[in-house]
């Protein structure tokens, strides 16, 4: 499911970041499955965002700050490898899938940085997360799911 890693809990918020829900009246199927994979994404969302990050991860100058950011990102990584799961058996979340899992390779890459002791280390996964949770934001605003372009 997305900060910068503050940006992690809105996409991964996305993760995360990703997705909720929306109040159409439509009863057709495409509006119905829209209403999946937003309700899957801004389910996901709000559990991440009540998790707390250590700070702005674009701020570590020290290696003492990474354990607490290895922390959010396991916490993190949880829900947001149970959203890339509903979002695959979501109708309309077929589009945003792949584009998902490699939000979560990141993250988990930037987790390996993180329970490392090289800031700069960290810092170059952090760049590679960022640039995977925007190219997931852009699938899932051309797929209109606008829960999961968060």
């Amino acid at each position: 499911m997305r900060p910068r890693l503050y940006i992690l809990a809105l996409p991964i918020v996305a993760l995360c970041a990703a997705c909720g829900s929306s109040s159409s009246t439509s009863s057709s199927p495409a509006a119905t499955a829209a209403t999946s994979a937003n309700t899957i994404c801004a389910n996901a969302n709000t559990k991440i965002n009540a998790i707390v990050a250590p700070g702005n991860p674009s701020s570590v100058t020290d290696a003492s700050q990474l354990p607490g950011f290895a922390t959010y990102i396991d916490q993190v990584t949880v829900l947001a490898t149970q959203e890339q799961t509903d979002l695959a058996a979501s109708p309309d979340g077929a589009s945003v899938t792949a584009t998902f899992g490699e939000v979560i390779t990141n993250f988990a890459l930037l987790d390996t940085a993180a329970k490392g002791t090289d800031v700069a280390a960290f810092q170059a996964e952090l760049t590679k997360f960022n640039a995977a949770n925007d190219a997931f934001h852009a699938a899932a605003t051309a797929a209109k799911l606008p829960d999961c372009a968060k």
